[in-house]
């Protein structure tokens, strides 16, 4: 009769302990899909979602960034083309639009925005034109050919490229062939 005991005892003894191993396993799953769902909930609140917007009102042409994401945006690269020739700033973009302009500083105004950051809502004029014949003119060439490609990237290090002639924002990053300074 010892024996029965004896194996019934064993018995308990490994099931308490598969027990305890499967207890622990789903302890295990849960806290790791608590952390998978606490770093979406991370990334979720400082998600940056930088675009670049042409505006043409009764003073003249701006072009602004504006991050609508929950996060900064950082940008780090950005490359402007004008009819597919990367330039390397404004001076560049107005000499190549219209050769022998007569717009100087004194009519523009002009915003940073390569290696800089947006907060979440701002809005930043980067470049304004104000209206006359000259303007006018080149505001037309402008319309037909100018195209910019930015990558931003959140403080987590997730990175989108914005593509001003498709208008999308791929995840990823991209190196500018000839980076913008303005």
């Amino acid at each position: 009769m010892a024996k029965p005991v004896k194996n019934r005892v064993n018995f308990f003894q490994n099931s308490g302990t598969l027990l305890a191993i499967a207890i622990s396993m789903f302890a295990l799953m849960v806290s790791v899909y608590e952390a998978n769902l606490h770093k979406a909930e991370q990334k979720a609140m400082v998600w940056p979602y930088l675009a670049i917007i042409a505006n043409y009102d009764k003073e003249g042409l701006s072009y602004i960034a504006s991050n609508n994401g929950t996060g900064p945006a950082v940008v780090r690269s950005v490359e402007v083309r004008y009819f597919g020739r990367p330039l390397r700033d404004y001076d560049a973009l107005l000499d190549r639009i219209k050769p022998g302009h007569q717009i100087g500083y004194n009519r523009l105004r002009i915003n940073r925005l390569n290696k800089t950051v947006l907060r979440a809502g701002e809005v930043r004029e980067l470049f304004f034109m104000p209206w006359d014949a000259e303007t006018r003119q080149m505001a037309d060439c402008m319309a037909g050919g100018l195209t910019v490609r930015i990558q931003y990237c959140s403080v987590l290090e997730d990175c989108w490229v914005f593509d001003s002639e498709t208008g999308d924002h791929t995840p990823g990053e991209f190196k500018a062939e000839v980076e913008f300074d303005n």
